[in-house]
């Protein structure tokens, strides 16, 4: 799925990722993306990215960034950079909406992640995060991009990849 500078993937809770430079634009060393972030925005599940560096920089709002195991809260003009192989997440502060530039490197595919998400759940497919149709397809997603991300919980990596071949299947199909 081609992802190009100036897209913007929207997903069903109201985020919304511009992305400004794309995998292409930069020969693969990075993917930047501008991320808005309503008050609403669900808490992100702890993750790793095995092979990318990740850094938040906060352009308004409060963020808060999970590195390893400490929390790091930012305001406007801050950032925290997450070395690859380390567990962590984010989350919103306050009643706010957030607005983070974001950078993975090396890009990796990892903007087609996002776009197929952001596909998925604007035909209705993916709903809701916690849904069970929803962990169906995020299965088949994280097996594909396990490269570029997979969940820290052991037991929640056990149940995507025994669930994966079914999401896979449905990922097939939404092509």
């Amino acid at each position: 799925m081609a992802v190009t500078a100036g897209d913007v993937l929207s997903f069903h809770d109201g985020s919304e990722f511009k992305v400004v430079r794309s995998a292409a634009d930069t020969g693969g060393e990075v993917l930047e993306l501008e991320m808005f972030f309503p008050p609403t925005t669900e808490d992100v599940p702890r993750h790793i990215h095995p092979e990318q560096a990740e850094t938040y920089e906060v352009i308004e709002g409060a963020f808060k960034v999970l590195v390893g195991s400490e929390w790091h809260e930012l305001g406007p003009g801050q950032s925290a950079t997450v070395p690859a192989g380390t567990v962590h997440a984010f989350r919103i502060v306050g009643d706010q909406p957030a607005r983070v530039r974001n950078l993975h490197a090396p890009a990796l595919d990892f903007e087609d992640y996002f776009a197929t998400e952001s596909r998925l759940m604007r035909e209705g497919k993916i709903k809701s995060y916690s849904s069970p149709v929803a962990l169906l397809y995020y299965a088949g997603l994280l097996r594909q991009y396990r490269h570029c991300m997979v969940m820290a919980s052991p037991a929640l990596r056990a149940v995507i990849a025994a669930l994966s071949p079914i999401g896979r299947m449905l990922l097939a199909r939404a092509r």
